[in-house]
């Protein structure tokens, strides 16, 4: 209880910092509130030095560490096709190279990619925050990234089947506690956003489940459950766009209802205060030139003023939460702290 009480505490600081746009030493876009759709940003628009730059003068090659079709894809496409690319003249040519929650991709920006502007990847946290404190193995740590932009925040949701037996949350704790260790729930990593969700509900619930990784990304583990392979899929509330009306959603763990979701009550609202989300943005390794960081910081942040891509983003469910390079920073060490107090490792 103690670990969850912690988890709740820091993870309910965290969905507020974003709802209130965290602010680094140049003004940044303010975010929307979560629940309230896409909200109004206010970003600088690059400086004279940055206009300066040759940068982008060719395309740029972003790479996603998770199947396409899923919320970083989502989320990447709207904003930067055509809004970013827009603003700076080139395109953004995404790539996908999934695995092991994002991990391997993480592991090629830090050790392999060119420091020259040129190569983009996502970064979605807690999952690049984790690995490093959880598995030896890992070959990456924050230090080898260069933050850019914060993008979007994205609740965790629990569904289940249309024609699931459950219908609330409760009906799965009651079915778990009735079946210890039988109920099988679909996550995407250990230690990740919907890991920790999980985890988070049941020390809250006090009960015990099968837990089913399917690493490569959203959409094998939502299949699973529309199949009936698993009784339980946690994903992220942006993600169940494209199967409403074929599963339901038990549960939101935002503060407060989302609009786009309004008959589906908060964890909090069942009886379980506990809060959990992904933050999304894009990341460079580390070393690459500031003034090309800060220029791309700047697109993203103006990118998201765009009514038309408010609109967008709006229309396929996404919390806007736009923090530039340096408060993304700031957000993802102190982040780092939060996470290696509660998994027990080492910051």
């Amino acid at each position: 209880m103690k670990k969850v009480a912690a988890l709740t505490l820091a993870l309910a600081l965290a969905l507020a910092l974003a709802a209130c746009g965290t602010q680094g030493d140049k003004p940044s876009a303010a975010s929307s509130v979560p629940g309230n759709g896409a909200g109004t940003n206010t970003s600088n628009p690059a400086d004279s030095t940055q206009a300066d730059i040759d940068w982008p003068a060719k395309s740029v090659n972003f790479v996603i560490g998770f199947s396409a079709g899923g919320g970083a894809d989502i989320t990447a496409r709207t904003v930067f096709q055509p809004y970013v690319e827009d603003i700076l003249g080139q395109k953004f040519v995404i790539s996908y190279l999934p695995g092991s929650n994002g991990e391997v991709s993480y592991t090629e920006c830090a050790k392999t990619a060119k420091k020259d502007g040129y190569t983009l990847y996502w970064g979605a946290h807690p999952g690049f925050l984790t690995l490093p404190l959880t598995k030896d193995s890992c070959q990456f740590e924050l230090e080898d990234f260069q933050p850019v932009a914060r993008i979007a925040t994205d609740p965790n949701i629990f569904i289940v089947n249309g024609t699931s037996e459950f219908n609330t949350l409760e009906d799965i704790v009651n079915y778990a506690k009735e079946n210890p260790s039988k109920l099988t729930v679909g996550i995407g990593a250990l230690n990740a956003d919907d890991d920790l969700a999980a985890e988070q509900f049941l020390e809250a619930a006090g009960v015990e489940v099968n837990k089913i990784v399917y690493a490569d990304g959203t959409t094998d583990r939502v299949t699973a459950c529309m199949g009936g392979h698993i009784q339980v899929c946690v994903l992220n509330a942006s993600e169940v766009s494209a199967y409403l009306g074929q599963v339901k959603i038990l549960g939101v763990m935002a503060p407060e209802r989302l609009d786009f979701l309004s008959d589906v009550p908060t964890f909090a609202e069942s009886g379980y205060e506990i809060y959990n989300s992904s933050d999304r943005g894009v990341i460079m390794p580390a070393g690459v030139d500031e003034a090309i960081v800060s220029k791309l910081s700047n697109a993203i942040g103006r990118a998201m003023e765009e009514p038309a891509c408010q609109e967008a983003m709006a229309n396929l469910n996404l919390i806007p939460a736009y923090l530039d390079y340096k408060a993304f920073s700031e957000d993802l060490y102190r982040m780092r702290d939060v996470y290696a107090e509660i998994v027990g490792g080492q910051s």
